[in-house]
């Protein structure tokens, strides 16, 4: 009787509506605090100077194709190694060829991106309706989106816009011929936006897989033919772009048990849109709506791939966790903003400590002094040959200088033969002979002083020892301390030749 008694005591808190004017003021809150953000981030992006460590390495390829110099290819490696894709530098071309040394239009372009993805989550195929829960999940998705490096010169706004869109457009139309042709299509372009946004196609072909075995067969065999032709297209355009692009040289830091923490950590910065998603599923699983299964499944089969392999990186909550989590979660809560059962006064309260919560938990990255890049500025105006640290890449690009290190260059020291890749693209000897004339390039370069500057960087709680090669031929002139609100502050210290 008592357990029955909690029970029904239990449903008629839970079913106690949420009044107008409490409503509206959460509305209100959540505006506000939405408004907030996205003025801080606008602020954020239009700093002229770095505001991530290797925001040189993705708008380096699009610097060589405003120079008429194909990249992915045996002349431009290492020095302007591109691991991520090309799709979103063709889109920023047109852009940096009118504001060529500015990093502003590539993080405009990533922005702009991740407001396309928000707006076909939360209003393709649903009816525009004002609600306090899509604004608390909407504000929980975007500040989680933009920690750290998000918010730079990247391509994951792309890549999350053609991710959910190519979940979204099937799903919301009960995966009809034409929608999953167009979910194909944008699933090949995800692909070389960066390679793990393909994953969009297969979370569709698994849904697929058990409403229609069939047109699952169908599909994948129309997908995987044309995909495969378009790869082998690539890869005569650009001969190296699956070796820079797939076979990186980096490897995963961690084990199971730190993924399961990059997880939770997550989950708990999500708060809010983990309450919204549960509460909404188990009402549809009450109606014996399908709509619920269909996400769960989605949200299961990205948390698989979440704990491993993909979470087994340094970082992966910063990534992969808002790219690929974070973006369904959100879809969801568009399919059920206005459920009745939603509007009860307790879930209201839950989700509001939630949102307070991560809002304290999670940091707003703001813009910081210019001082020290103005003082790089100089230096490089001054210099012709340079050899850099990756964080003051865009700098000599933009005075039209060559790098030694685009951002992710130095991942060429890991670089070793594979079997797969030789027996693939047959390029494996010629990228070790490429490998060994950079390193004994650089090091040549030290020891005949060939280098008029050389930018070394440290964390700046860090005690790094210079090499040798430097110490012993140049000496230190200058320092200065820069940050880069994204991630790092940095001491880089000017060396001259003695």
């Amino acid at each position: 009787m008592k357990i029955n008694s909690i029970k029904e005591k239990g449903a008629v808190f839970m079913n106690v509506q949420t009044p107008k004017q409490v409503l509206y003021i959460l509305t209100g809150v959540y505006v506000l605090w939405l408004i907030y953000m996205i003025v801080n981030n606008i602020w954020l992006i239009t700093s002229p100077y770095p505001i991530e460590y290797r925001e040189g390495h993705s708008m380096s390829s699009t610097y060589l194709l405003l120079k008429g110099i194909m990249p992915f290819t045996v002349e431009t490696y290492p020095e302007y190694y591109n691991s991520y894709g090309i799709l979103f530098n063709l889109l920023a071309l047109p852009f940096a060829a009118i504001w060529q040394d500015s990093l502003i239009p590539y993080r405009l372009l990533n922005e702009l991106c991740v407001l396309l993805a928000i707006g076909i989550a939360l209003f393709y195929k649903r009816k525009p309706t004002y609600s306090s829960m899509l604004f608390a999940a909407l504000c929980n998705f975007y500040l989680f989106y933009h920690i750290n490096s998000n918010v730079s010169v990247r391509p994951d706004g792309l890549g999350v816009l053609l991710f959910i869109s190519s979940i979204i457009i099937p799903l919301r139309n009960e995966f009809s011929n034409r929608s999953l042709t167009i979910s194909g299509v944008l699933g090949v372009l995800a692909f070389f936006t960066k390679p793990y946004y393909l994953l969009g196609w297969y979370l569709i072909s698994a849904i697929l897989l058990f409403r229609d075995w069939k047109r699952f067969l169908y599909a994948n065999i129309a997908f995987h033919l044309s995909f495969l032709a378009i790869c082998m297209l690539v890869n005569w355009i650009f001969p190296l772009y699956f070796y820079e692009t797939i076979f990186a040289y980096s490897n995963s830091v961690g084990d199971m048990h730190y993924s399961l923490r990059q997880m939770i950590y997550s989950l708990k910065r999500l708060s809010p849109l983990a309450v919204l998603f549960f509460v909404g599923f188990f009402s549809h699983i009450t109606d014996k709506n399908h709509i619920g299964w269909q996400y769960l499944m989605l949200l299961l089969l990205v948390s698989v791939l979440l704990l491993y392999p993909l979470g087994t990186n340094d970082g992966a909550y910063l990534t992969y966790h808002a790219q690929l989590l974070a973006p369904i979660m959100l879809a969801f809560c568009a399919e059920i903003y206005d459920e009745p059962k939603l509007n009860s006064l307790f879930v209201h309260i839950l989700v509001l400590l939630c949102c307070v919560y991560s809002f304290v938990k999670v940091p707003l990255m703001h813009r910081t002094s210019n001082n020290g890049w103005e003082k790089i500025e100089k230096y490089i105006s001054e210099s012709s040959n340079i050899n850099n640290n990756p964080c003051v890449a865009p700098l000599i690009i933009f005075q039209d200088k060559s790098v030694t290190d685009d951002g992710v260059s130095g991942f060429v020291y890991e670089y070793m033969p594979k079997p797969l890749t030789t027996a693939l693209f047959g390029k494996d000897s010629i990228l070790l002979q490429r490998k060994n004339q950079y390193v004994e390039s650089i090091n040549r370069n030290f020891v005949d002083k060939k280098y008029d500057c050389v930018f070394v960087g440290r964390r700046l709680e860090e005690d790094v020892t210079v090499p040798k090669s430097i110490t012993d031929n140049y000496h230190c002139v200058d320092s200065c301390v820069v940050n880069m609100p994204c991630n790092l502050i940095i001491r880089m210290s000017i060396y001259k030749p003695l």
